[in-house]
């Protein structure tokens, strides 16, 4: 897993992007405008994502933050 800042536009806190390489490999982007109290909150957020294996989905990724959220 690989973690990177970028300056991402101010309503994304973070991302996850699976990729495969030799295995599968996710990198989680964290918006570097957030303080770093809030890029901790959305590391955490991204890699429940990972854990709840959320790119299994066969569903939008605005689909599964609002199975997140009310779930």
């Amino acid at each position: 897993m690989n973690v990177i800042l970028a300056d991402l536009p101010e309503h994304i806190k973070g991302m996850t992007v699976r990729t495969f390489d030799e295995e599968e490999c996710y990198t989680i982007v964290l918006n570097s405008r957030l303080s770093w109290e809030q890029q901790l909150e959305t590391y955490r957020h991204e890699l429940d994502h990972i854990g709840d294996a959320d790119f299994g989905l066969d569903c939008s990724p605005d689909t599964i933050e609002w199975l997140k959220h009310v779930g």
